[in-house]
């Protein structure tokens, strides 16, 4: 978000439930997203910069934030598999 600066981004309570996300961002805005994303609670599991992808978790109440984030492409619950 254009002029927006992290203490404007809500706080993120240290017990919520988080989320697997594949974070797709542009490339040459890779620093500047993953600093915001990480004052939304965001936690990088691995990173790809040249293809501008990050993978890691948030909490599940960050994920519109995280959608608007000026620079992100997309956001993508990573998929989970149960055993019957």
């Amino acid at each position: 978000m254009a002029g927006t600066t992290q203490e404007e981004w809500p706080s993120v309570s240290q017990h919520e439930q988080t989320v697997q996300i594949l974070l797709t961002v542009e490339p040459r805005r890779i620093a500047e997203v993953l600093q915001i994303a990480q004052s939304l609670g965001w936690v990088t599991a691995d990173e790809y910069p040249e293809a501008g992808v990050l993978v890691g978790e948030v909490p599940e109440s960050s994920l519109s934030s995280l959608a608007a984030i000026e620079g992100v492409l997309a956001v993508e619950r990573e998929p989970t598999f149960g055993i019957a």
